[in-house]
């Protein structure tokens, strides 16, 4: 039987931390330094301020516990190499900055992340303490979803701002809304920047989700994940995040998949269970609002604005294909190329494109090189349960960085794919 008072007492400090920085991905409280320097004429543009989080502090705790406790990394030496590499690449850009400033405080955000991505494996080594690493996630996207469905159905702030959450009143530019029949529907946000990065960040727990409902035997337990799972769902549901959406489907898909060929029955009834009562209940209750998301013309000027900024990008990598404009400035570099609306000062909607922009085109090589070589790690270790799951999050979340940014320049962003790239690579080296 678990004993809960007697696995905490076992943890040690590293493990503390980093369990807590799990649960606090999604939280955005924090300090902001210099707000002057963050404004482009009446605009606030996120990617121009600095921040410190409170993800930050437990980052920063987790990495001296880690020190201290002199704990081993558990990669290999061709992914310490890379993560060298891309630092080193990321130092060498700034040789040419004009904001060092801001060079130096990504560049320390940078190597937050990928040593974060490098600690996972050593501190979540242990199956026991993978599961209850995943059941805070899970929690943690059961909170931002229930804020979200509730946002949404009162079209408003919940007065959370001490957790970050802020929602601009409906006619503010910049605020995402659905329009139903002429009128103008916020979206839900929890205490994210934008509904996008919700809907994005509620993919890692529908992953937990599926992948402890096949390790769980009780039947109780079982029923809660599947109302933990059906929640979550329409949390990214009224994110009305489209390519959330579709993100959802495939993970929903994948592990049906899973459960059919591993013959695993009772997972594959929870999740079936689970589609059917959220498909069921949005097809009822929520139609009109997902043919309106479906087939809104009037969002061309999305896409639009989307293949303009990745322009932009574009021409950022012909003028600097070897640096770029430098780590943490390609929006100053934007500034002084081009002439737009404050609005309009955004970094291209493509992660792949946004890396070579700032790093150059040998920055995204080593980005690439890095993601495939902890595919090809996780792969060699196939079809480990963990690993599965955890291949089907990361391999959706690069689909996504097609079409957003949010994964590499928003914190709650890069906290959710750095974090799920550390728990894919410690996923194929658990022990009992």
């Amino acid at each position: 039987m678990f004993h809960v008072k007697q696995f905490i007492a076992k943890l040690r400090f590293s493990e503390i931390f980093l369990v807590s920085l799990l649960f606090l991905i999604p939280i955005q409280t924090r300090i902001l330094y210099s707000p002057d320097k963050a404004y482009v004429s009446w605009y606030f543009n996120y990617h121009l301020a600095f921040f410190v989080y409170l993800s930050d502090l437990f980052l920063i705790l987790c990495f001296t516990a880690y020190w201290i406790e002199r704990r081993e990394t558990n990669v290999s030496q061709t992914i310490k190499w890379l993560i060298l590499a891309i630092i080193l690449w990321a130092s060498v850009s700034l040789l040419h900055v004009k904001h060092l400033d801001l060079g130096f405080y990504n560049l320390f955000k940078l190597v937050e992340l990928l040593g974060l991505m490098v600690i996972i494996p050593s501190i979540i080594a242990k199956k026991g303490l993978f599961k209850v690493a995943l059941w805070l996630i899970l929690v943690a996207g059961v909170f931002q979803a229930v804020l979200g469905i509730w946002q949404f159905h009162v079209q408003h702030q919940l007065g959370l701002s001490w957790l970050g959450e802020y929602i601009a009143p409906l006619g503010t530019p910049g605020l995402a809304t659905l329009d139903l029949f002429g009128q103008k529907i916020i979206r839900a946000y929890g205490t994210f920047p934008h509904p996008n990065v919700l809907g994005g960040f509620l993919l890692f727990p529908l992953s937990a989700g599926f992948f402890l409902v096949s390790h769980e035997t009780n039947n109780k337990k079982r029923l809660i994940l599947a109302i933990f799972l059906i929640i979550i769902t329409f949390g990214i549901f009224f994110s009305f995040s489209r390519i959330a959406w579709i993100g959802a489907i495939m993970l929903y898909a994948l592990a049906l998949f899973y459960y059919i060929k591993n013959l695993m029955k009772p997972a594959l009834i929870s999740a079936l269970l689970v589609l059917l009562i959220s498909a069921m209940v949005m097809g009822l209750g929520y139609k009109s609002y997902i043919v309106s998301r479906a087939t809104d013309v009037k969002d061309t000027r999305s896409i639009n604005d989307r293949g303009l900024f990745n322009q932009f990008g574009i021409e950022a990598i012909k003028n600097s294909p070897f640096l770029g404009t430098g780590i943490g400035n390609y929006i100053p570099d934007l500034i002084s190329r081009k002439s737009l609306e404050p609005w309009q000062y955004q970094p291209p909607h493509n992660v792949y494109l946004f890396q070579a922009a700032e790093l150059g085109l040998v920055g995204l090589g080593l980005f690439l090189a890095l993601v495939y070589q902890i595919f090809k790690n996780a792969w060699s270790r196939w079809p480990k349960n963990e690993t599965y799951f955890f291949l089907s999050l990361v391999f959706v979340l690069l689909l996504i960085g097609l079409f957003d940014h949010y994964l590499i320049t928003v914190q709650q962003g890069k906290l959710t794919l750095f974090t799920a790239l550390g728990l894919l690579l410690g996923s194929a080296k658990l022990n009992d």
